[in-house]
């Protein structure tokens, strides 16, 4: 199942403002130029912290009290590389080519300061076209909203930047465009029990990822949550959405366990030379 990255959401003159993805939710033969679509992002009752609620929360397994010895607990898609994403317009491919680095979509939560081209909000309507903050789900990954739930995009979530908000009390990771992290996959998937994960073994080794692009919250409600301290479909606070999974290992949306570190020297100089959101 796919995730759709901002540059699917757009389709604007990079002289103007690169076209952008709105991370996709799906499967991995969705390319970054399919529309925005589906199930969107809709009702929800908030807690008193600011965090989203879902149907039947009592449903979902709780989150996991650790990460395997990493900072933290993320749900993961694939949507394929992109020529042009939300952070700046780069081509994702490019970006990572023989770096050994996977490039990622974080969830707008992850990189909740957007500070241009209209910022990034949501509009949220329910079948009957009553106004809600959010969308609720009964299960983990499911693409079905409760009362026809679907919301759409507000600007071009464009340059997202980590807020003060994304911290251990929140629990979101700040991972805005061109954060990295050091990554490894669990063996647990969300179809296989929801999100626990407390006794998931590891699979594959260790891996690095880049922020390259965003996941936002209206096209993709299920997956990425809008702000900090909001969860998902799955009741965890950060999501990524690969390009790419790694190959031959079997990932199928997969959680994955993971700690912010700077990046390379030779992507920071990558991303200097390519990306708008560094100008």
């Amino acid at each position: 199942m796919l995730c759709r990255s901002l540059a699917a959401l757009l389709v604007i003159p990079l002289t103007a403002m690169p076209m952008f993805v709105a991370a996709r939710l799906g499967d991995s033969s969705t390319s970054a130029a399919t529309p925005v679509a589906t199930s969107l992002p809709g009702t929800g009752t908030a807690f008193a912290d600011g965090s989203q609620h879902r149907l039947e929360d009592s449903w979902l397994p709780a989150a996991p009290a650790h990460s395997h010895g990493y900072e933290h607990t993320a749900s993961s898609t694939q949507y394929g590389h992109t020529p042009a994403t939300a952070c700046g317009g780069v081509d994702t491919s490019k970006l990572v080519e023989s770096t050994g680095y996977f490039a990622v979509a974080s969830a707008q939560a992850m990189q909740h300061v957007y500070t241009s081209y209209g910022g990034c909000g949501w509009e949220c309507h329910d079948e009957s076209g009553n106004e809600v903050e959010f969308c609720e789900y009964s299960q983990c990954a499911s693409n079905n909203a409760a009362r026809g739930c679907r919301c759409k995009q507000v600007g071009a979530c464009w340059c997202g930047q980590a807020s003060p908000a994304n911290n251990t009390s929140t629990g979101t990771a700040s991972m805005g465009c061109f954060s990295c992290a050091r990554a490894r996959f669990l063996r647990t998937r969300p179809y296989l029990g929801g999100s626990n994960t407390s006794d998931a073994e590891f699979v594959g080794e260790e891996i690095k990822v880049v922020v390259a692009d965003a996941c936002p919250h209206a096209p993709n409600s299920q997956w990425c949550p809008a702000r900090p301290g909001d969860v998902n479909s799955c009741g965890l606070k950060n999501h990524l959405d690969f390009t790419v999974y790694p190959a031959g290992l079997g990932i199928d949306n997969n959680f994955v366990v993971f700690t912010p570190e700077p990046c390379s020297d030779e992507l920071q100089q990558r991303i200097s030379a390519t990306s708008k959101c560094t100008r």
